[in-house]
């Protein structure tokens, strides 16, 4: 039995990122928040004991530095992050593999042969796209599938790695 894997097409990928994307949620803010604390904790940690030749910013440079350092770390990184996120998709003999980095981390997805019941690939605009459907029918997930993948190609994976009986 063989493998099947690709790269999914980064148009698809940063599209779904930034869809799916939370961006002015509780997570964001606590993390912003915790950006300004610290970068305000090691200011006044400085201030308690400066060398006599230099001296740190004033408060209120402090505080502009902190706010734009929390933007930073806290909207603008992982908006970056979403915009180059990548995915590999894996068909083998234990079933389905989506790997997928994303805004703030890897998150792998499996679904084994047993619980798919139905894939196809259907047409969304210019992009092909292969959905797995539960045996109710329901979602299981989608994934783009690139120029270079063909169905034959999906079809023959599917029909090598997948067990007769589900």
């Amino acid at each position: 039995m063989s493998k099947l894997s690709w790269d999914e097409p980064r148009s698809y990928r940063r599209a779904k990122n930034l869809s799916g994307f939370d961006w002015f949620g509780a997570e964001s803010w606590k993390f912003f928040g915790a950006s300004i604390l610290i970068v305000l904790g090691l200011r006044g940690v400085v201030a308690i004991n400066p060398q006599p030749d230099r001296h740190p910013p004033g408060w209120a440079i402090t505080l502009l530095i902190a706010v734009g350092t929390a933007l930073l770390a806290a909207f603008l990184i992982p908006y970056a992050i979403a915009m180059a996120g990548t995915a590999v998709v894996v068909i083998s003999p234990k079933g389905f593999n989506h790997n997928v980095f994303a805004g703030r981390g890897w998150r792998f997805y499996f679904t084994p042969w047993e619980c798919i019941g139905e894939i196809k690939v259907v047409q969304i605009g210019s992009q092909r796209v292969l959905c797995l459907l539960d045996k109710a029918g329901a979602d299981l997930g989608s994934v783009a599938i690139p120029e270079s993948v063909t169905d034959d190609q999906i079809e023959a994976a599917i029909q090598k790695n997948r067990p007769a009986n589900s």
